[in-house]
């Protein structure tokens, strides 16, 4: 059993980010913020918060509904991602505007590995 905290380290290979995420364990999906999102030709541009881009034709919409009670119609990509060392797998992630957010990147519990625990006292384990 391998134990990570609120906040861990995360590689996401598609955008070759090596950085810090907060692990949420109240939101089902990840999320990771965006500067912008285009649709066009069946295909999705997206720039995120660190300046890399994607474009996939991989993606779908769904509603989501944040925190705060509102619920907003998303886009959602594939992306893969490492927590803390593990091998990488291919999880879901939201695409929010999260300018105003401390947190970048929210790891949910759909995209935690089987076999990880976390310690919510716990702000980074190393």
């Amino acid at each position: 059993m391998k134990i990570i905290g609120v906040i861990e380290n995360i590689k996401i290979r598609n955008i070759d980010y090596d950085g810090n995420a907060k692990v949420d364990t109240g939101a089902y999906h990840s999320s990771i913020s965006i500067k912008s999102v285009e649709e066009a030709k069946n295909r999705l541009k997206v720039t995120f918060f660190n300046d890399a881009s994607y474009e996939t034709s991989n993606y779908y919409k769904s509603e989501v509904k944040s925190s705060n009670g509102m619920s907003e119609l998303r886009y959602f990509i594939k992306l893969s991602i490492s927590i803390k060392g593990s091998r990488f797998h291919r999880t879901d992630f939201s695409l929010a505007r999260r300018d105003d957010m401390k947190n970048k990147i929210l790891i949910g519990r759909k995209s935690i590995p089987k076999g990880y625990l976390i310690d919510a006292k716990k702000y980074k384990i190393d």
